[in-house]
């Protein structure tokens, strides 16, 4: 005769392992531990496939924690209405949902029902449903007797019905059959020290916590007083829960394995010959030397022998030898920031998640961005999508250029806002410091520094793979470089640049210069927490929506997105030629005009125009050019051959007509310079082979008519 249970089902919550919906079975492998409250759990059982089992790490027997309700799978010659009068006439509460083959000539349908307390062995939770569905629910699917055992979600169409307010099954009243190879003691006498318990005054607390004897409600039963106790036993090593209701007295202890040693560990490492305690403190990863004392003290780990038990196995099983990186792998959909420890290879990968979404208002982010950026607004929003959802991919930088209270300081806070942790605005790039490197994003005012930044530093910022972290009173450790540059200036040319590599093509091109006219209107001192209480929404459906549409459009651009050649990007290669390029670009404007002109401008003058047009450029010009100019030929010469203007070649000596000089080969390039400008070289400019050839007597021109 079945035990008669006083107390009803009073909870309004059911606790579930789920994950998104998916056929894939290699993809059911790591489910989520959850409360679901009774209002939800129809969504949930039509939109994700779930389990009443709760796992460690994979969905596996083996990794069996507990079972609060059991899952019964109804497909062979089973109808609803039946199922339904065996449950009233148990008083038992349940939840009922069809499944995807349900039809109503073929009812396919999936059971939970309560449990009064918890199953926490993977055998026995096999062996009682065994027992109970084969005495009440005997047409059920044997698979689901599997500790590993998982159920497909529902169609969102499926019927469902839900009675919770009634009794829980009680598991004591479904006694396992005699000679089973269950070791009933074990099941009865232990629990994992990650269990959770309530207290007398309705708090709850981790059972390793609790050092003194202190009253619980038990954890094992359905308790509507605290009737149990739990209390730490000091030879014994290990905690202990008895409960005076459970069968008239029960006594569960604490489970000691190599599992519980490591769960004890927890976040603590063994590196040379410290102890380290890793994790994330306000979205960055903090490894820390703790010392052995501290170790003990967080782990709760009071007698010698436990003392001793527990660092052997963080010495032999959480070593790590030594750090090669630290990867930081910030991205808008990732739901929590975590770390993981990849011991054997010295590295932590670290997850960042992106600003949480507060408020909902994408059309107060839009009209920000029209207002800054105008037409340039739509390479800004994708600028904004690659950063938020990729990592280690290279971008151009962004250089703002206003007056103060223009808005680009503003417009650089808000994008850096995606992710707070991962941006910074030091004070000096090019200290002994560089705490920056770990980040995702660097933010340099120009007006907090003395002087221009210079374009090899910005280089260097994007060009490296890894960057080795310095910090005041850490260890140095190399980290992949994922960094990328907002410049702000009040001035035109912010950055030392060389007019020699002003970008041709939006394909290639590694800086977007915005020049922000000046703002107009009210000024409101609240603007940047306004955009930041939005842009977590923001991020997560606009820029989503943005980076999807471009996701597979990167290829055959070097900074991933086209870069729009601006006008004040032109102005900032033009304005900032040094001396030496001023030069060489005086030389190459000489040698165009004198290519075209029938005699020289002076009388003594030396015409060395047919040299020119045939492809060579004399030592002899170079020195008579630079002589009254303060210039080296040699700077010149390198000058030209950075451009693409001269070949690396030595010079050879060549003879035209009656004169013969040492020369430089000029490439396609320059030749092109010199026919763009309206002198008309005789065959094809594209022909490369033929321009600057060495050897031979040149009597004719260089590029030969096909």
């Amino acid at each position: 005769m079945l035990h008669q249970q006083k107390e009803t089902n009073t909870l309004k919550s059911l606790s579930l392992s789920v994950k998104p919906f998916t056929l894939d079975g290699a993809d059911n492998t790591i489910f989520e531990w959850t409360e679901i409250p009774l209002k939800d759990v129809k969504d949930v059982l039509t939109s994700k496939n779930y389990s009443t089992i709760h796992w460690n790490g994979k969905r596996l027997g083996d990794n069996f924690i507990h079972a609060d309700a059991i899952m019964v799978d109804l497909d062979h010659n089973a109808t609803i209405d039946d199922a339904v009068a065996k449950l009233d006439e148990l008083n038992l509460s349940y939840i009922l949902v069809t499944s995807k083959s349900h039809s109503p000539e073929e009812h396919r349908f999936h059971l939970i029902i309560p449990l009064d307390r918890p199953i926490v062995n993977g055998a026995e939770y096999k062996a009682f449903v065994e027992v109970f569905c084969e005495q009440h629910f005997p047409n059920y699917d044997r698979k689901v007797r599997d500790a590993g055992r998982f159920l497909y979600g529902s169609p969102s169409d499926a019927e469902f019905m839900c009675n919770w307010d009634r009794n829980p099954i009680h598991v004591d009243d479904y006694p396992i059959a005699t000679g089973s190879k269950i070791n009933l003691k074990a099941l009865d006498n232990e629990f994992l020290p990650t269990l959770r318990v309530c207290r007398a005054d309705g708090s709850e607390i981790m059972a390793a916590e609790i050092m003194e004897k202190t009253a619980i409600y038990c954890p094992f039963h359905t308790d509507s007083n605290p009737s149990a106790f739990i209390s730490y036993h000091s030879t014994e090593y290990k905690h202990y829960i008895h409960c005076s209701s459970c069968n008239g007295g029960t006594t569960w202890w604490e489970k000691t394995s190599d599992d519980i040693l490591e769960k004890k560990c927890g976040s603590f490492w063994s590196h040379k010959s410290k102890v380290y305690e890793a994790g994330i403190v306000g979205d960055v990863f903090s490894f820390q030397d703790v010392g052995k004392e501290k170790f003990f003290i967080r782990t709760r780990t009071k007698s010698k022998e436990a003392k001793e038990n527990l660092f052997d196995y963080l010495v032999t099983e959480r070593h790590i030898h030594d750090f090669t990186s630290i990867e930081y792998h910030p991205r808008a959909d990732f739901e929590e920031s975590n770390f993981e420890m990849l011991k054997t290879e010295g590295k932590v990968k670290v997850k960042i998640a992106a600003r949480p979404a507060d408020l909902q208002d994408n059309d107060f982010i839009e009209d920000r961005l029209d207002e800054w950026f105008g037409k340039h607004k739509d390479f800004i929003k994708r600028w904004m999508a690659m950063y938020a959802y990729t990592n280690f991919t290279p971008l151009p930088t962004l250089i703002f250029i206003g007056e103060r209270s223009s808005g680009k300081s503003k417009a650089a806070e808000m994008i850096s806002s995606i992710f707070p942790s991962m941006s910074l605005t030091p004070h000096d790039v090019l200290g002994q410091f560089n705490p920056y490197a770990e980040k995702k994003l660097i933010l340099i005012d120009e007006s907090t520094r003395e002087g221009r930044i210079r374009y090899e530093q910005l280089k260097q910022f994007s060009g490296s793979e890894y960057m080795e972290v310095n910090k005041k009173g850490q260890p140095q450790l190399p980290v992949r470089n994922n960094l990328h540059v907002i410049l702000m200036s009040n001035s035109k040319t912010p950055v030392f640049v060389r007019r020699g590599e002003m970008p041709k093509d939006e394909k290639n091109n590694q800086f977007f210069v915005y020049s922000f006219s000046g703002f107009k209107g009210p000024i409101d001192p609240n603007l940047p927490e306004k955009l930041k209480a939005r842009m977590g929404h923001y991020v997560r459906t606009v820029l989503r929506d943005v980076y999807a549409d471009i996701k597979d459009q990167t290829l055959g651009y070097r900074y991933s997105i086209p870069v729009p050649i601006t006008a004040d990007e032109e102005a900032l290669f033009m304005n900032n030629a040094t001396e030496i390029e001023s030069m060489t670009d005086a030389v190459i404007e000489d040698v165009v005009l004198a290519s075209k002109r029938e005699t020289p401008v002076h009388e003594n003058d030396t015409d060395y125009s047919s040299f020119f047009i045939k492809g060579y450029l004399p030592t002899v010009y170079l020195e008579e050019y630079t002589k009254n100019r303060r210039g080296r030929v040699t700077s010149i010469v390198q000058e030209l051959r950075e451009r693409g203007y001269l070949h690396t070649s030595d010079t050879v000596r060549r003879r035209i007509g009656d004169d013969r000089y040492s020369c430089y080969a000029m490439t396609v390039d320059f030749l092109r310079e010199i026919q763009s400008a309206g002198y008309l070289i005789p065959g094809d400019p594209s022909k490369k082979g033929q321009v600057g050839q060495v050897g031979g007597q040149v009597d004719g021109p260089i590029f030969a008519n096909n």
